[in-house]
């Protein structure tokens, strides 16, 4: 199941907070709404939408927000995104950008998500996933198992288009449609992102200047880390840092 899953998360209960936004985690996850008295509604792409019980939330490249019910149980799965078109029968690509209605791509999501409702626990909850993944028989090739390591490395920020694809024994057209089909991003893109994130992560977890961060990141300046950062989070690393929650990735805003 883990060549498939890589998480599976339950957050439960009233949230202090009426606004969160989350940035690009470079993550593809299903998400179940199992709180059925409140509905979530969410922004991206400068559109609001009200979101139902089971949604796809892709490899985005800006941030989501998205306004809190008064209670919440969300229960998620994260995906590996070269797992997508075997779990969800359409490649990651389709989901970038996007919060869809996962029956509409996957029609058993629907009885999943009753499945799930009727547990009464997270480790049950747990089981009907490890359950429903090992029935989709997905099997990991050894190019798909190194695709997988190249989007989940922490050290991809530190690389260039050429090193990339002579690591995976690709041309760097064929990487470039590869990495395209799991994140309908070019190969210049995910390394600005993986720059941001490793940004995002260090802003988190030190207390480095954002001078330090920025050359830690292997961006070329300041300008650019500023402009880089903005670009996925829509704020700058400074207003970033100001405003970050306890939790990597998530901003909260109006406090209840």
């Amino acid at each position: 199941m883990m060549e498939a899953i890589a998480a599976i998360w339950e957050t439960k209960g009233a949230p202090a907070f009426c606004l969160e936004t989350i940035v690009p985690k470079g993550t593809l996850e299903i998400i179940f709404n199992l709180e059925t008295r409140f509905y979530l509604h969410a922004d991206i792409n400068g559109q609001r939408q009200l979101l139902p019980r089971y949604f796809i939330n892709g490899y985005n490249s800006i941030p989501v927000r998205m306004s809190l019910p008064q209670q919440q149980h969300f229960f998620g799965v994260t995906v590996h995104p070269v797992a997508a078109l075997s779990l969800l029968g359409a490649p990651a690509r389709e989901f970038t950008d996007h919060v869809l209605d996962a029956s509409l791509v996957a029609p058993e999501v629907e009885c999943l998500w009753e499945r799930l409702a009727e547990c009464t626990d997270f480790s049950a909850r747990v089981s009907v996933v490890r359950n429903w993944a090992v029935s989709k028989k997905f099997k990991i090739t050894p190019r798909d198992r190194m695709m997988h390591g190249l989007l989940e490395s922490n050290h991809v920020h530190e690389s260039n288009i050429a090193s990339l694809a002579a690591m995976m024994n690709y041309s760097t057209r064929h990487l470039a449609r590869k990495i395209h089909d799991l994140t309908a991003w070019n190969t210049e893109e995910l390394l600005h992102y993986k720059k941001f994130y490793r940004a995002l992560h260090l802003i988190h977890t030190t207390d480095h200047s954002l001078t330090e961060i920025a050359y830690q990141s292997h961006f070329s300046d300041q300008s650019h880390f500023i402009k880089s950062f903005r670009k996925f989070a829509e704020m700058t690393p400074g207003e970033y840092r100001n405003a970050k929650s306890h939790l990597e990735g998530h901003l909260f805003s109006g406090v209840r």
